[in-house]
């Protein structure tokens, strides 16, 4: 069974609510429910995420697939993303808006297309 529809349920939301609340497109939500369509995996954790801190649902595990994050974002004061902040940077990068405007020791400095400034720390994996 999908996560989102799995989370979705124990957040007692029908598709339809849940479309309308994330501003999905309903036959979106379906094709990934379905399976028909594959999301991309930051989507999927994000919107898990978003629903878990919405609706007070307890995510297992299992769908924190970036335990082995190989990046961490955080604002230029050093603090990290806000969930809302993380979805815009995450999808300014699927459309290739981004500009890096600094790197030094291993830090990224990027602005997206509205000026909005972030930083990205590059992790070792273990």
């Amino acid at each position: 069974m999908s996560r989102i529809r799995e989370v979705r349920r124990q957040a007692k939301l029908t598709q339809k609510q849940l479309a309308e609340h994330y501003d999905i497109p309903l036959r979106t939500l379906q094709d990934w429910e379905t399976g028909k369509r594959k999301p991309p995996e930051y989507i999927v954790n994000l919107l898990l995420r978003c629903i878990a801190a919405d609706f007070s649902v307890t995510l297992e595990e299992k769908t924190q697939s970036n335990t082995d994050k190989k990046f961490s974002l955080t604002y230029i004061d050093g603090t990290p993303l806000g969930t809302a902040d993380e979805m815009y940077v995450m999808a300014e990068r699927e459309a290739k808006k981004l500009v890096l405007v600094n790197k030094d020791n291993g830090v990224e400095t990027y602005r997206c297309s509205n000026g909005f400034t972030f930083k990205v720390k590059v992790m070792k994996r273990k």
